[in-house]
């Protein structure tokens, strides 16, 4: 028997990435007293950065051309994505492990994080755009047009100024104009995900394409 660590990567827009890891061996006072004591250790009692325990990143973006899960890499989203990933689960698995520490090793490598302090900071904006000129081969490329490409085949673009409509949830904002500052597209069924600057940033920060109209000239 061995031990999984599951955990997942909530940016500010919800969408999720799952990540796990399997400890060699069991924890000697059980999982119950495994989770007490990495708890008494996370931010807020889920919260860690993976790079500072050793255990993969879910980000959506990444630092790296060709990495991430998905193998697409985009540049940081500012006010959208962070540092931080949270643990979901410890439990018992007949799995081989993936991780040569036992859960005892694992739990002083997380303790001693906590102790020297979670360090929170994203990528530099300077490294950003290192990885977006080194995607597009361009020494003078940036965001807006790595965002601008991502937007292609669809009919909205970054900066440009729509018109909300179809809210259910807050029918209030319908008719306000807002303008779109970044797009994602989403690796599970290719929508994009439009991240907005309006009036409405006060209950909400994106919508999907359907609730976006243009506006007529």
């Amino acid at each position: 028997m061995n031990t999984k660590f599951s955990y997942l990567y909530r940016d500010g827009a919800n969408n999720k990435r799952e990540g796990s890891i399997v400890l060699t061996g069991t924890p000697e006072n059980g999982v119950a007293g495994f989770e007490e004591i990495l708890r008494a250790s996370l931010d807020d009692g889920e919260y860690f950065i993976p790079e500072q325990i050793k255990v993969p990143e879910c980000f959506f973006w990444k630092q790296s051309v060709g990495g991430g899960q998905s193998g697409k890499v985009y540049p940081v989203a500012p006010g959208i994505d962070h540092a931080w990933h949270q643990f979901s689960a410890a439990e018992l698995v007949e799995c081989d492990a993936t991780d040569p520490r036992t859960p005892g090793e694992f739990l002083a490598e997380v303790q001693t994080a906590a102790r020297v302090g979670w360090k929170e900071d994203l990528v530099s904006e300077e490294e950003n755009i290192r990885v977006l000129r080194e995607l597009s081969g361009d020494p003078a490329f940036t965001a807006a047009e790595l965002f601008k490409s991502e937007a292609c085949g669809h009919r909205f673009a970054p900066e440009q100024i729509c018109e909300l409509h179809g809210l259910e949830s807050f029918p209030e904002y319908n008719g306000e104009r807002v303008k779109i500052t970044a797009i994602r597209k989403n690796d599970d069924d290719g929508s994009r995900t439009y991240y907005i600057e309006g009036r409405i940033n006060e209950v909400l920060n994106w919508v999907y394409e359907e609730r976006l109209k243009e506006i007529a000239e």
